[in-house]
């Protein structure tokens, strides 16, 4: 009970710095325009929040979160992929039980 009681408290104190910063910050930085009908500070903002953030984003990412989160505890043989993935994926693509046949140029996959 404490650690929820905790948590609830953590969670209100982020949502209102939250609060916070959106309303003495971002806010007017979006809102100040300058003759050019853009505010000037939000872009450098903007452009710098994207600088800094971009390298957490990528498609190798990306697949690797979806496959660990989603796709392996979806499949049956999930358990099995996880200990040697590379060579388990293979063998099951070669021995024709992942599910998937080519059928002339293109591939169709059941379930």
């Amino acid at each position: 009970m404490t650690q929820n009681l905790e948590e609830a408290r953590r969670n209100f104190e982020e949502s209102r710095t939250l609060y916070e910063l959106l309303q003495d910050h971002v806010i007017p930085t979006y809102y100040r325009r300058g003759d050019m009908g853009y505010s000037a500070d939000w872009i450098r903002m903007a452009k710098h929040s994207i600088a800094s953030i971009l390298p957490r984003f990528s498609s190798t990412r990306m697949v690797n979160e979806y496959l660990a989160k989603f796709y392996l505890p979806a499949n049956p043989a999930g358990p099995a992929l996880t200990r040697n993935p590379i060579s388990s994926r293979r063998a099951a693509w070669r021995s024709g039980s992942s599910g998937c046949a080519k059928s002339g140029r293109k591939w169709r996959c059941d379930g």
